[in-house]
C-alpha cells in the first residue's frame, strides 16, 4: 500500500521535511490527526471521508454530559431506554467463549457465544467485536493461551491480522496552574500553542481549555503526546513528566511565570497500562 510519506515525497508533492519547524508542520497535518507518523499511514484513507462528507472543522466536546449522553440517545430512540433489559451498562467483558455444548436447543447455529462480565453471561449464535485494535493486540500479548478474552484462542488467521493492525496512540496530559500565564503573550481564546522541539514529536501541540467557548477560568493547558513519546512517558512516573513539560514551558513563557510550586493538578492517561 502507498503510504502518506511516498505521496509527501513525490515529485507531485516534494515534500522533504528539513528543519524542526518543517517537523512541527508536518507533525501538526499528520502525527496529531492520526497518531502516528506518514510513514506508518495508508495514504488510501487521506482524506478522512468524515472531512469530505462533513466538512473541514474539527470540534473539542466539553458537553459536561460526556460519551454517556450519546449512548442514552441512541437507546431512547432504539430500545426502552436505558432500562430495557437487553441494554446492559457499566458491564465489564472477561470472556468470550465458542462452545457447542452449553446452546440453548433453539438455537439453529452448531454452536453459541458466551460472553461472561461482570453481571452475568448472554449467550448469541453470533457476536460483534468492536474492541479498539489496541485492547486485541494487548489480549494476544500478554494472554499467551491463558487465562485470555477468547476461549478457545482465536484461529491463528484472526490472531494474524490482528498483529498485522496498527494503532494511533493518543495520551493525553492536562496541566492546571494557579494563573493562565500563556494568556498575556497571545489571544485569550486562541485554543492552540505549537512549540517546535529539537527532537520531532516531543511534545509540539499544546492545547488551551481556558477559553470562553471551552471551560473558561479554567487555567487548564493539556499536551496530547502520540506514538513512541506517548509509551515513553507511561514508563515514567508523574513528577518526571512534569518536569520534563515545565522545562518546554519554561522555554516558552519564561522561569518567572512556569514554576512546579504553581501547578495545581496533573493528570496523564495511561492508554497501554489500561486499554
Amino acid at each position: 500500500a502507498t503510504s502518506q510519506r511516498d505521496v509527501l515525497s513525490s515529485n507531485d508533492c516534494g515534500w522533504v521535511p528539513k528543519d524542526s519547524i518543517d517537523d512541527l508542520i508536518e507533525y501538526w497535518e499528520y502525527d496529531w490527526e492520526w497518531g502516528t507518523k506518514p510513514d506508518t499511514t495508508t495514504a488510501y484513507t487521506n482524506p478522512l471521508f468524515v472531512y469530505t462528507d462533513f466538512g473541514p472543522e474539527d470540534e473539542f466536546v466539553v458537553d459536561q454530559c460526556g460519551y454517556q449522553f450519546l449512548v442514552e440517545s441512541l437507546a431512547n430512540e432504539t430500545l426502552q431506554g436505558t432500562e430495557d433489559p437487553r441494554l446492559w451498562l457499566d458491564s465489564m467483558v472477561t470472556n468470550i467463549e465458542w462452545d457447542h455444548d452449553k446452546c440453548p436447543d433453539h438455537f439453529e447455529s452448531s454452536g453459541c457465544v458466551l460472553i461472561t462480565t461482570n453481571k452475568g453471561t448472554i449467550v448469541a449464535e453470533f457476536a460483534i467485536v468492536t474492541f479498539s485494535p489496541l485492547v486485541l493486540k494487548y489480549d494476544l500479548e500478554h494472554s499467551k493461551g491463558k487465562n485470555g478474552l477468547f476461549n478457545p484462542d482465536l484461529p491463528k488467521r484472526n490472531s494474524d491480522a490482528v498483529n498485522k493492525l496498527g494503532y494511533g496512540l493518543y495520551n493525553k496530559m492536562f496541566m492546571q496552574f494557579e494563573e493562565n500565564f500563556w494568556g498575556d503573550t497571545q489571544p485569550p481564546d486562541l485554543e492552540f500553542i505549537l512549540t517546535a522541539t529539537e527532537e520531532r514529536g516531543f511534545s509540539p501541540v499544546w492545547q488551551n481549555l481556558d477559553t470562553k467557548t471551552q471551560l473558561d477560568g479554567s487555567r487548564i493547558i493539556f499536551q496530547t503526546l502520540t506514538e513512541e513519546w506517548a509509551e515513553r512517558a507511561e514508563a515514567m512516573d508523574d513528577e518526571a513528566i512534569i518536569e520534563e513539560h515545565l522545562e518546554i514551558l519554561k522555554n516558552v513563557y519564561g522561569e518567572e511565570k512556569v514554576s512546579r510550586d504553581k501547578l495545581l493538578n496533573f493528570y496523564y492517561v495511561r492508554l497501554l497500562d489500561d486499554p
